[in-house]
């Protein structure tokens, strides 16, 4: 390996985090396994995130510290796969933090069964109340899978999640196969089925590592016509993607199950959104635009579209915000 080389590049995007920030580099800090980088992707933050960040460059060599404007999490990641030398990739949430062996043990793994991607499974940490909820990730008594059994675990949203940071990748599948990430929300379950697809195999080791924190103001928490839509998308340009492959055959029933996931889950969260706005006028409008979106992508007028841009061919409604007016 080139001197200029690491075995692996930890990609973080900050924006805003400083309540959680130091705990989350810390944790990297302290990684039982030590040739790694971290690149530290600033987008734009106005808190003390910079001024932490920046604390652990001049305390750790392989803290490297890059800046841009506010372009979204997207771009942060794209700009840290740009300048990661590892061998393997690992995404951190800045919000999040690690387990000391995890970057070891996900390692070890994937080398001992030459596997482009490893798994982990994680606990969820709810900020407010302290919960924590261990997740364990479904998996063969042997741990081994296949590019395409870990796609249809994953798009079907059951088994396995459409999650970066609980996996750590081999950097070929993004360098060779030119995987970036979508500029939109939800950017992880449009990409991360890819990946798995271009991956040679997969092994999932029973270790919980990952530390994922639930808090208000988290793209997951926040509830908005725009966040509903990429989620929406996600769907098509997964869809568009198996198509043009010709492998809609070996991932039907993940897919049936994705868009009634998204079905119950819009329902859901648009009633959360009019709620909010005490503005119920549109809701059942809105419901049927999002379902019709869904059904849409999954049928055969979508299919026949493949030379033009995935993009929702029912438009939402927004509500007036009654909540903001004065009593």
């Amino acid at each position: 390996m080139d001197k200029n080389e690491v075995t692996i590049s930890i990609i973080i995007p900050i924006y805003n985090v400083g309540e959680y920030l130091h705990r989350c580099l810390s944790s990297v800090a302290c990684q039982t396994f030590k040739d790694y980088e971290v690149i530290m992707v600033n987008d734009g933050s106005t808190d003390k995130s910079c001024e932490i960040a920046e604390s652990f460059t001049k305390h750790f060599v392989n803290f490297r510290l890059v800046h841009n404007t506010q372009k979204g999490v997207s771009y942060a990641r794209n700009l840290g796969v740009s300048l990661a030398r590892g061998e393997y990739i690992a995404f951190v949430d800045s919000d999040d933090y690690i387990d000391p062996n995890y970057l070891l043990r996900l390692y070890s793994a994937a080398k001992e069964y030459d596997a482009d991607v490893a798994h982990c499974n994680y606990v969820l940490y709810n900020i407010d109340s302290g919960f924590l909820h261990s997740v364990r990730v479904r998996k063969p008594r042997k741990g081994i899978m296949t590019n395409i059994g870990m796609v249809r675990r994953t798009i079907s949203d059951f088994f396995m999640r459409s999650y970066l940071w609980n996996k750590l990748w081999k950097r070929s599948l993004f360098t060779d196969n030119n995987i970036i990430f979508p500029d939109m929300k939800f950017e992880d379950i449009a990409t991360v089925s890819k990946l798995l697809y271009f991956a040679n195999k997969g092994i999932i080791i029973d270790q919980y590592l990952y530390y994922y924190t639930i808090r208000d103001g988290s793209i997951v928490q926040t509830v908005s016509l725009q966040n509903i839509s990429d989620y929406i998308l996600s769907f098509g340009m997964l869809r568009r993607f198996f198509t043009d492959r010709n492998e809609l055959t070996n991932v039907t029933f993940p897919f049936i199950r994705l868009a009634q996931t998204m079905v119950c889950v819009n329902i859901v969260n648009l009633f959360r959104f009019h709620f909010r706005r005490r503005n119920f006028k549109g809701y059942l409008r809105n419901v049927n635009a999002a379902t019709r979106n869904i059904l849409y992508f999954y049928t055969k007028r979508f299919k026949k579209a493949s030379n033009q841009e995935v993009k929702l061919p029912y438009k939402f409604i927004e509500p007036e915000d009654r909540s903001k007016k004065r009593k």
